[in-house]
């Protein structure tokens, strides 16, 4: 309830203390006896932030239909604009990124109390109507990703975060060739969203166009590539600086540079250096 402040309006989090992994799982350590994981945060999100948004009806389909009920809690976040985490390996654990969101600072590797986050990482917030996801959770992440574009290509670019635009368009072609693809779709499609976005459900009933694959693919065609973004500077810490200052190389589209992409993944699943 803290976290969700009241009547939403808590819209930034400063994590201090120690950060650990647990297999490949990172946790927030609260104190000796408790941690904080992702699992937690969605939970109590979902009962503090979605949970109050949802109709009488979409709450009897999540009843009827449990696993769309567990893909919900699993998808839920809280959508702040800004997190300071400051402790070991805050960054590189894509699950604990996506239920908190926002401009996220924190230290992908182990490090000093003295040394501050090291890295900003942008993680986008994508606003997603709860009345269709109750009814079908890829048409409504889908239909969402469509939308965005389109609400983007109406805004100024100036005024939108860094690799907002490159993610939605990748996310969406993403979307399209695992619906393609067919097997466990939805899981799929969740697990793909949660490197860049935090879900962010929104009360209310909206409409969202049923488009195939092949209407993705048509639709990404017309919406274009082209989007001038400023380059920022990569702040993956270097093993040369003995991970306490960042490389610097400029980069478009979000961060980090190509070569530290892999410090946004658990240490487990990170290439080497």
């Amino acid at each position: 309830r803290l976290l969700a402040g009241r009547n939403g309006t808590t819209r930034a989090v400063v994590l201090l203390g120690h950060g650990e992994f647990h297999g490949t799982v990172y946790s927030f350590r609260l104190n000796r006896k408790e941690n904080l994981a992702a699992d937690d945060l969605r939970a109590m999100a979902f009962a503090d932030v979605v949970k109050p948004l949802l109709s009488r009806a979409a709450r009897k389909r999540l009843a009827d239909d449990p696993a769309v009920a567990d893909a919900m809690a699993r998808a839920a976040s809280y959508g702040f604009e800004f997190v300071y985490a400051h402790s070991c390996q805050s960054l590189c654990d894509p699950q604990f990124r996506a239920a908190l969101g926002g401009e996220y600072h924190g230290n992908p590797v182990k490090s000093f109390a003295a040394v501050a986050p090291l890295m900003v990482h942008n993680h986008h917030g994508l606003r997603v109507c709860a009345e269709r996801f109750s009814e079908d959770p890829v048409a409504a992440l889908q239909g969402a990703l469509v939308k965005a574009l389109r609400r983007l290509n109406q805004a100024d670019a100036a005024l939108t975060a860094p690799g907002y635009h490159a993610a939605l368009r990748e996310a969406l072609a993403q979307v399209a060739a695992l619906r393609r693809k067919g097997g466990n779709v939805r899981e799929r499609v969740l697990a793909a969203l949660r490197a860049r976005f935090s879900v962010e459900f929104t009360g209310g009933d909206e409409h969202y166009d049923a488009l195939s694959p092949d209407d993705v693919d048509r639709f990404l065609q017309e919406e274009g590539r082209a989007r001038d973004e400023p380059a920022i500077p990569c702040g993956a810490p270097t093993r040369s600086s003995e991970d306490h200052h960042p490389c610097g190389r400029p980069v478009r589209g979000g961060g980090p540079c190509w070569q530290h992409g892999g410090y946004l993944l658990p240490p487990e699943l990170r290439p080497r250096r």
